[in-house]
């Protein structure tokens, strides 16, 4: 007999045995929704409106086995096992599923992070079970007497997580430590934090093993019952929080290099992120030795804490410029200053300072203060055909002299070519002298071929222009060109226009500080 309930929050213990430091907004303003749980399979569709999905899971009549019996016993494809056999008539009262499979999808339009957890559901509500005790010789017996439900398997039952490789065969999921990957263990609740951001329209699989460890459970446990929930639950990375520091905090000026799995480069690290800057920086007499990360990938899998120290920024002018695609999955790169105010070194500032070809999406800044010269950004200071969506910036962004170029809490300034910002939020102040605006600075190229769009963007952050240069800051833009086409954005109604030069302003809506997001 199966039961089902519905839950409004996560309840269990929460243990993060891959990701240590982080904090995580948990969406907890919706119920979870029953999913499909027959035939041994979850299937976990996840969106910002649904983000739980639970089945029910239920255990009877399990054997104690081995390790090695359990997974040889999905691997050989014996009916214990087998995911292939399970079909609706497979599941009678007598036969045991030691296996359950979860397809867990991303059906939103941004990343999320995901959780794995199991919640008790209390005994059923059987009362004719056999009662099984040990006889005294090593062995059990039946006492030919009749025992109600009391979910005691709870007690010994270990539910493991595996994966399945390109054969089909269990591969086990570890944790950091080098532990395999449990949601159930002791009597508890073990939530699994999938390692890494599942990106909008990417799914995995996983498959949940029971396990009744056969060196210390007894067959007396044959007969006992587990019921609980199976809960999928999307969760979304936040910043880190003053209790919780990240793993690592950067010197200041160790350079790690990252080494590629095909053209992915994974960067945890404050010394890694130095040494993507120093790559792209280098200065070569060849232009065949720059390094552009052109049509790799760089993803972010950990927040990134610079410790404060000066962060030189990615790329330099339009020679040494990032041309791949960063991933910051949510995640954020904080504690840090780039102070470039001459304009030797400070026409292009930002975590990216020059762009070219290259899309920046899903990455927050934190805690810093970014000052140049001119271009200035909080995550671009110049894209040149380029795309920048999905991010934050709370950073203090600050131009030192104008009026050419511009301060953006986004972008600094954009390029002649097609760029395009979008899903993208200021919460910085935006300082200085010169068109500063709170999602771009100044768009100043002008031609058939050039094109910007900008969607979805808003700007809740302080415009502070020098004393007596008040004419160049826009709460939206400083300088943007007719052709731009702006849709869906809103700004902080302040004493400041929404664009200063050019540009219309049809696409933003103007509110009060209690209506923006």
């Amino acid at each position: 007999m199966k039961r089902r309930i519905v839950l409004s929050g996560v309840s269990v213990l929460l243990v993060f045995c891959l990701l240590v430091g982080a904090s995580f907004a948990w969406f907890t303003d919706t119920e979870k929704t029953g999913a499909n749980f027959s035939a041994g399979v979850l299937d976990a569709i996840l969106t910002p409106e649904n983000p739980n999905e639970e089945g029910a899971i239920d255990y009877t009549n399990l054997r104690p086995l081995t390790l090695a019996q359990l997974e040889a016993s999905f691997q050989n494809g014996t009916p214990v096992g087998n995911l292939e056999d399970v079909a609706d008539g497979y599941l009678a009262d007598n036969l045991p599923l030691y296996f359950h499979k979860i397809h867990i999808e991303n059906a939103g339009s941004l990343p999320m992070r995901v959780s794995l957890s199991v919640e008790s559901s209390g005994p059923c509500s059987e009362t004719n079970l056999p009662q099984i005790v040990e006889n005294g010789s090593g062995g059990v017996k039946n006492e030919g007497k009749q025992a109600a439900c009391d979910n005691s398997l709870a007690d010994v039952l270990q539910l493991l997580l595996y994966q399945q490789d390109a054969e089909g065969a269990l591969v086990p999921v570890n944790c950091s430590d080098g532990t395999q990957a449990v949601v159930w263990k002791d009597g508890q609740a073990v939530t699994y934090l999938l390692p890494e951001t599942l990106a909008a329209g990417a799914s995995t699989d996983y498959v949940v093993a029971a396990w009744l460890p056969g060196e210390t459970v007894g067959n007396e446990y044959q007969a006992k019952h587990f019921h609980g929930e199976m809960v999928v639950s999307a969760v979304q990375p936040d910043t880190v929080s003053a209790e919780e520091p990240s793993e690592e905090v950067w010197d200041g000026e160790s350079v790690e290099p990252v080494i590629p799995e095909g053209n992915v480069y994974k960067i945890a690290t404050g010394s890694q992120l130095a040494w993507v800057a120093q790559q792209v920086n280098t200065q070569h007499d060849s232009w065949q030795d720059r390094e552009h990360f052109s049509n790799k990938e760089l993803i972010q899998v950990a927040d990134i804490d610079l410790g404060g120290h000066e962060f030189p920024g990615i790329g330099a002018d339009i020679n040494y410029y990032f041309g791949g695609t960063y991933d910051g999955q949510g995640y954020s790169i904080k504690n840090f200053t780039i102070n470039r105010p001459d304009s030797t070194t400070g026409n292009y500032a930002g975590v990216f300072n020059y762009i070219r070809g290259a899309t920046v999406k899903n990455l927050t800044v934190n805690d810093a203060t970014i000052t140049g010269y001119s271009n200035v950004g909080g995550i671009a200071g110049y894209v040149y055909g380029g795309t920048v969506e999905n991010c934050k910036n709370y950073a203090t962004v600050q131009k030192v002299i104008g009026p050419s170029g511009g301060a953006g809490g986004i972008v600094g300034a954009t390029g002649v070519s097609s760029n395009e910002i979008t899903n993208c939020h200021n919460y910085g102040t935006i300082k200085g002298w010169g068109y500063l605006g709170g999602v771009l600075g100044s768009s100043i190229n002008t031609g058939s071929y050039v094109s910007l769009s900008i969607s979805g963007c808003s700007n809740p952050g302080a415009i502070v222009p020098d004393e007596g240069k008040e004419e160049y800051a826009g709460n939206f833009a400083g300088h943007l060109e007719d052709y731009a086409e702006v849709d869906g954005c809103k700004v902080l109604d302040t004493a400041y226009p929404v664009i200063v030069a050019s540009g219309s302003s049809a696409g933003i809506e103007v509110l009060p500080a209690e209506q923006m997001p």
